[in-house]
């Protein structure tokens, strides 16, 4: 295999920075060089060898940059489309999100899969979101096919929206035959929640709460809130698996989609987030049962909808029923058949190892007045 130029997306956020480490430790031989596209500058965050250059290019994805988007594509034989705007949580009086998760997630897709098409980039591996188009309430067991278009609701409203017509768009620009024998070939990764060392919006959200509180309530229940995760270094390893198949045979997962978790095991959401709120030197040892802490959401957002303060950065009640109330699952058998892949990293030892970067960095991002949106390039 020649050596590949590759480009990421959204080059400096959460998820580029672990496949970044990744392709260090794994593609010696096969990668000459990493171009890492984002409107924020590069910075290495993880430990990791630099066997690989990469290249920082400050582009931001959106109408008037198509040149330098471009430029940036020159010689590219892959591009791992990371960026995106993240799922809000927590209320904002200021700003719904609604045109910035269309801006950030269609439109920047499509100005993306455009620009490929002009430099006639012919590898495409798409990070999209388990969740984008899956209806309003409990989904457990599901495989692709189920939940292949649109729905007729979306369980993370207008966010769910954009990140499954992104992903629409994209598979139907590598259905379509091109001049002069080109192709464009995608793979279509459809993340569960997504953990590991560094920030994410989930947990930003979270531990801004318990500094608003000093404590996050325990909601009771076993039978709420179940979830499946994957580990951030699992998800590039699949990218990279990605990536081989549609160099060696783009005709066996061209367009394909599947669900990536660690395991199909889920997870109670409260237990895997209180390691990170104690690792804060927070608490999670107040008893609330659901119907009192779903009737709390739904104060915060009638207190959000007419415009009171009360409801600033609090949790939405979309996010409280998605991560407290509802209970999703994925089947993982179309990841491990077309890519044959099994995760490298063990659950347990990778959140714990996630959880110490917390402990150790102190890295809780919780500036004074209103939390900086992460806005793109998150897990």
């Amino acid at each position: 295999m020649a050596l590949q130029t590759v480009l990421i997306t959204g080059g400096s956020g959460f998820v580029a920075q672990h496949l970044v480490r990744y392709l260090q430790e794994h593609a010696i031989g096969e990668i000459k060089e990493i171009r890492c596209l984002d409107r924020k500058k590069y910075a290495k965050l993880l430990d990791y060898p630099s066997n690989i250059p990469v290249k920082h290019f400050g582009v931001d994805i959106k109408k008037g940059h198509e040149q330098h988007l471009e430029e940036a594509l020159g010689g590219v034989s892959t591009v791992f489309h990371c960026a995106g705007k993240s799922f809000e949580l927590l209320h904002n009086l200021e700003n719904d999100f609604h045109d910035d998760y269309m801006r950030d997630n269609l439109a920047a897709t499509e100005l993306v899969i455009e620009a490929m098409q002009r430099q006639k980039v012919p590898n495409l591996v798409f990070v999209g979101d388990a969740y984008a188009n899956l209806p309003v309430g409990d989904n457990y067991g599901l495989s692709e096919e189920v939940h292949s278009g649109l729905p007729k609701s979306y369980l993370l409203g207008a966010y769910g929206e954009s990140k499954i017509r992104a992903e629409l768009a994209a598979r139907k620009a590598c259905e379509k035959e091109h001049d002069n024998d080109y192709s464009m070939n995608g793979v279509f990764l459809r993340p569960a929640l997504i953990y590991g060392e560094g920030h994410t919006n989930l947990t930003d959200a979270m531990l801004n709460l318990c500094k608003q509180y000093k404590n996050l309530p325990h909601i009771e229940g076993t039978n709420r809130g179940l979830h499946q995760f994957i580990y951030a270094g699992n998800l590039a390893g699949m990218m990279y698996q990605a990536m081989k198949k549609l160099i060696e045979v783009p005709e066996v997962v061209n367009g394909e989609y599947m669900y990536c978790m660690d395991t199909p095991a889920t997870t109670d959401f409260k237990n895997f987030i209180r390691p990170y709120v104690e690792a804060c030197a927070h608490h999670m040892d107040q008893d609330v049962n659901y119907f009192r802490a779903f009737s709390i959401a739904l104060y915060h957002e009638i207190c959000y909808r007419i415009g009171s303060k009360q409801a600033e950065q609090q949790l939405s009640l979309m996010a409280m029923r998605f991560l407290f109330g509802w209970s999703v699952g994925f089947t993982p058998r179309k990841m491990r058949l077309l890519l044959g892949y099994m995760p490298e990293f063990d659950q347990a030892e990778s959140m714990r190892r996630s959880v110490e970067w917390f402990a150790k960095k102190d890295s809780v991002v919780l500036p004074r007045g209103r939390l900086a949106s992460i806005d793109r390039n998150q897990g």
